[in-house]
């Protein structure tokens, strides 16, 4: 296992998306040759110390993103699944409640967010 996707390095780091994503590429890589072990180097291999940077960060650059697509879901599910009427009227308590509901803001944070994830991820190589 190349160094770099040991489980250890992301949990110290303690972002719940980072983590998720080095899980992915563990199983992702496995078997894979492309990737250098420092274990062989350290016995006469002839491979660079490290891998590309773009190989070795994937975990740190795409854990928030992970996160960021996470929260967009919830929070559109949630949009999606909710009352934007306005005034609400609630009949067990006989009373108008006129509230603002209807504005959109978590959908388009959600867009935003993503709009901002999808950029950072297509600068990757």
């Amino acid at each position: 296992m190349p160094i770099v996707y040991h489980p250890l390095v992301h949990k110290l780091k303690g972002q719940i998306g980072e983590v998720q994503v080095n899980e992915l590429l563990l199983e992702f890589w496995t078997g894979s040759q492309l990737l250098t072990d420092l274990d062989e180097l350290r016995v006469g291999g002839e491979k660079p110390v490290q891998d590309y940077y773009s190989l070795r960060a994937v975990a740190q650059g795409f854990g928030p993103f992970y996160e960021n697509l996470q929260r967009a879901i919830m929070w559109i599910e949630n949009e999606m699944n909710s009352v934007n009427d306005n005034p609400l009227v609630d009949v067990d308590e006989n009373k108008i409640h006129h509230n603002a509901n209807f504005t959109g803001y978590y959908v388009t944070d959600a867009c935003d967010i993503l709009k901002m994830s999808i950029a950072q991820a297509s600068t990757w190589l």
